[in-house]
């Protein structure tokens, strides 16, 4: 299969895998659910239906709960092949702002719009290997891609999208701490109703699912870069207690934390990484 274009592979990512995607970006469709895709700034579900653009300089991982059955696509552009497909589009989509290097891009597709997106990627991976009709179909498809991504943002009003930017980034800076949905809306200047609402749907979490995940997360990062004792990193993950620390760990990963730390020490995938798989 061609380097650049990996469809419907299961099972191909590991429970903690940073990657950078070096000049170039990607867009990835997820067709399982369960576990997250995480940022240096925001966590977004890896769900069936989900889209996502990741700009070529752009760092995140995949923390899919069941490895083993998680199943996306992938397909890599190189960023100056991407700015000349951009330059293909309506200048009033505002598509070069949009997609851009830095960007990272992510919603989850309407059911009508899903079967669309697979028909696509199957239809790539028809031609993958056909030079001679490939590269029409592959800039065709990674075309329509980027318009269901831009369709369905135009949803979320910035307005919205830097509310949940300062909330996130108030919950990354403060995940140790004792928090709550009440200390994050005093932070941010906004009532807990309408905050709920936006912080929905964005993400796709509510805001304490979305603030025990990033614990999850962090206490992950931890067990995994770390020989810390598995009560410190409780701790600094912000659990009230140890038991509860790996119950919730328990629910969210399927194996305890010191089973997490000894499949990850085992793993040859586990670690920075610079690869594209």
């Amino acid at each position: 299969m061609n380097k650049d274009i990996y469809i419907h592979q299961i099972g191909m990512d590991s429970y903690y895998k940073i990657w950078h995607t070096s000049g170039k970006s990607m867009i990835m469709y997820m067709h399982t659910s369960g576990g997250s895709i995480v940022s240096t700034q925001q966590n977004y579900p890896i769900q069936k239906g989900g889209l996502c653009f990741i700009g070529g300089n752009h760092f995140h991982y995949t923390m899919p709960d069941d490895p083993a059955n998680y199943d996306r696509s992938k397909i890599f552009l190189h960023n100056e092949d991407l700015e000349a497909l951009l330059t293909l589009f309506p200048s009033e989509l505002q598509m070069q702002d949009f997609f851009n290097p830095n960007a990272l891009i992510y919603t989850r597709l309407p059911e009508r719009d899903q079967q669309f997106a697979e028909n696509i990627l199957d239809n790539i991976r028809q031609y993958d290997g056909n030079p001679r009709y490939l590269p029409p179909v592959l800039k065709s498809g990674f075309m329509s891609l980027l318009v269901f991504l831009r369709k369905n943002q135009t949803h979320i009003s910035s307005a919205s999208s830097n509310v949940i930017q300062k909330a996130v980034e108030f919950i990354n800076a403060h995940v140790t701490e004792d928090i709550d949905l009440d200390s994050i809306c005093r932070d941010i200047h906004i009532s807990k109703y309408h905050f709920c609402r936006q912080f929905k749907t964005v993400t796709g979490f509510t805001v304490m699912e979305y603030l025990l995940k990033t614990r999850i997360v962090t206490a992950r990062r931890l067990l995994t870069e770390t020989a810390l004792p598995i009560s410190e990193i409780s701790n600094r993950c912000g659990f009230s207690s140890l038991s509860y620390f790996c119950r919730v760990f328990k629910a969210q990963t399927q194996s305890t934390p010191l089973q997490f730390r000894k499949a990850a020490r085992l793993s040859p995938g586990t670690g920075n990484d610079a690869g594209e798989n």
